[in-house]
């Protein structure tokens, strides 16, 4: 475990740890340079970079390590560019993006990548655009979308995979409609509903909802 605060430290290759597991750069500025490749070890399982500017630039292929699982992008600017394809390492299974940004424009397809289990969109902006079909992973279970506006529109069918079990719907803004079944996915078991106002029309009774 390592945590980095200072500023003025430039991350460079063969600083860190060669077994390093978990690294938290929350905050950090390092140097106002981006990462580059080689310099997060391969070891490297989880990693948190809340906050982290990255020197104004977006991240490029090959800086995050090739085995790491878990992932925070909160707040994270990635130079006001969105997410690129190869970025994100293809066997991530969890992904925070609270209030990220992502360029003001909608996550792409195939960004995501196909080994990724858990997504949480809490506050995220998505360019004020609705989800779109083949941008959420069909490996999917969990899905978590506090706050998330989807474009001020109801989801559409197809855009939520089949993989999808549980669903948090807190304060999500459907256009002002009712969830119904045409939206879910037939393998979805559990929606968590929080402040959710705008209901629910038709579910089938496989899905348990919950406050």
């Amino acid at each position: 475990m390592s945590e980095f605060g200072h500023d003025d430290q430039d991350l460079r290759p063969d600083v860190l740890p060669s077994a390093l597991f978990y690294l938290n750069l929350k905050n950090f500025r390092n140097g106002n340079k981006p990462l580059k490749p080689n310099v997060l070890p391969a070891s490297l399982e989880i990693l948190d970079v809340e906050n982290f500017t990255n020197g104004g630039r977006s991240l490029s292929p090959n800086v995050l390590p090739m085995d790491l699982k878990t992932l925070n992008l909160g707040n994270f600017t990635n130079g006001n560019q969105p997410l690129g394809l190869n970025v994100l390492p293809k066997f991530l299974n969890i992904l925070y993006m609270k209030n990220f940004q992502n360029g003001n424009q909608p996550l792409a397809p195939n960004v995501l990548p196909n080994s990724l289990k858990g997504l949480y969109l809490e506050e995220f902006q998505n360019g004020n655009q609705p989800l779109a079909q083949n941008v959420l992973p069909e490996s999917l279970k969990v899905l978590q979308m506090d706050n998330f506006r989807n474009g001020n529109q109801p989801l559409t069918p197809k855009v939520l995979p089949n993989s999808l079990v549980e669903l948090n719907l807190n304060n999500f803004k459907n256009g002002d409609q009712p969830i119904t079944a045409n939206m879910l996915p037939k393998s979805l078991k559990i929606i968590r509903a929080g402040y959710f106002r705008s209901g629910f029309e038709g579910l089938p009774s496989t899905i348990s909802i919950y406050p």
